[in-house]
C-alpha cells in the first residue's frame, strides 16, 4: 500500500512538472526535479514489479497457477505494472519537450486513473 501511495504522489508531481514546463521554458531546476521524480518512479516501479513476480512465483510453487491466471484482479495489477513501466521508460528516454504529445498525455492520464482505482 505504501509503494502505491508513493507512486500516485510521484506521478502527480511528474504531471505538475510537465504541465508547468509546457507553459514556460525548461529550466535546470525543473529538469533536476523531473529527473529525481523519474528516479523515484523507476525505483517504485521496480519494487512493484518485484512484488508481482514474487507473488506469481508463490502461486506457481503451490500449484495455484490456474487460480492466479483465472483471477482478473491479478491481470489488472500486471497490466498496471506494465503500463507504469512503459510510461517510466517513456519519461526516461523522451525529451521533456516532447511530453506534450496527446498519446503520451492520454496514456499517462489513464495510468494515474488506474493507480487511483488500485490505491
Amino acid at each position: 500500500l505504501g509503494i502505491m501511495g508513493i507512486e500516485v504522489l510521484n506521478f502527480m508531481l511528474i504531471d505538475y512538472i510537465i504541465v508547468e514546463n509546457t507553459q514556460e521554458t525548461y529550466g535546470s531546476v525543473n529538469l533536476t526535479t523531473f529527473n529525481i521524480t523519474i528516479g523515484v518512479s523507476l525505483v517504485s516501479w521496480s519494487a512493484s514489479m518485484f512484488l508481482e513476480v514474487v507473488q506469481l512465483v508463490g502461486y506457481l510453487s503451490e500449484n495455484l497457477g490456474r487460480r492466479y491466471a483465472a483471477t482478473l484482479r491479478y491481470w489488472f495489477h500486471v497490466f498496471v505494472a506494465i503500463l507504469s513501466g512503459a510510461v517510466n521508460i517513456g519519461l526516461l528516454f523522451v525529451p521533456i519537450e516532447d511530453n506534450d504529445d496527446f498519446r503520451f498525455r492520454t496514456t499517462f492520464g489513464v495510468l494515474v486513473f488506474l493507480k487511483w482505482i488500485r490505491f
